[in-house]
């Protein structure tokens, strides 16, 4: 599926919304003259990226945007399915602020809703805490729960968030283990194959005998024997 473009002046006010705040009616004006539809998936014009206008604000941490968007009309729950050519999940998926999401929620913003393979917002929040902005996503997942997030909710493995912070490793099973209620059980060990018992066995074998073979010394006056002539 091909998608449109988005606008591009639309485009470059919210991309410089940090530096030129005074951009914004420009932007609002592309909105109301009918260039940029609120609830249409775009192709962005510099990063190619897919998303509605709410997805490249949110993504850019652009909040007055992100709320303005939210009060037009934009569906924070909207997702292009999969079978457009890939999957893209609702917009709090893309926060990179505890202020964008607190928006979103505010707004109606689902924490049920999932991306590919099935994870939930839990889920992303713990597999983008393997990054330098863990304490972001750890502060998410905890606000995420406490607006009601389910971390009983499962992927499509089957693993809760508890079992798949567990499957990001021990530290991140650790990070989340007071946020997610749970202990930490300790790595399983694995049990000695018969091949490797029996590669210690003779290892040990050996070292005995080696130990018990007798050495020749030579004492004090006396020969070794040498080579017969």
């Amino acid at each position: 599926m091909t998608l449109p473009q988005l606008d591009a002046e639309y485009a470059r006010a919210v991309a410089e919304s940090a530096e030129a705040p005074h951009r914004f009616d420009d932007a609002m004006a592309r909105i109301e003259a009918g260039h940029v539809e609120v609830n249409t998936y775009y192709t962005h014009p510099v990063s190619k990226g897919s998303g509605t206008p709410l997805v490249f604000a949110v993504i850019g941490d652009a909040l007055a945007y992100v709320e303005e968007l939210l009060a037009r009309g934009a569906d924070p729950n909207l997702t292009l399915p999969a079978e457009h050519g890939s999957f893209y999940p609702p917009a709090v998926f893309y926060v990179r602020s505890l202020e964008a999401f607190d928006l979103l929620v505010k707004r109606g913003a689902r924490l049920d809703t999932v991306s590919q393979g099935d994870e939930s917002f839990l889920h992303h929040c713990i597999r983008m805490s393997r990054g330098s902005r863990h304490p972001l996503w750890l502060h998410l997942a905890r606000t995420a729960i406490a607006r009601g997030a389910s971390p009983a909710q499962v992927d499509a493995g089957g693993r809760d968030a508890a079992a798949f912070a567990l499957s990001m490793g021990t530290s991140i099973a650790k990070l989340y283990a007071q946020v997610l209620g749970v202990s930490v059980p300790a790595p399983a060990t694995k049990a000695p194959t018969e091949k490797t018992a029996s590669k210690k066995s003779a290892k040990r074998a050996l070292a005995k005998k080696s130990s018990a073979k007798p050495t020749a010394k030579k004492s004090a006056g006396e020969k070794l024997p040498g080579k017969v002539r």
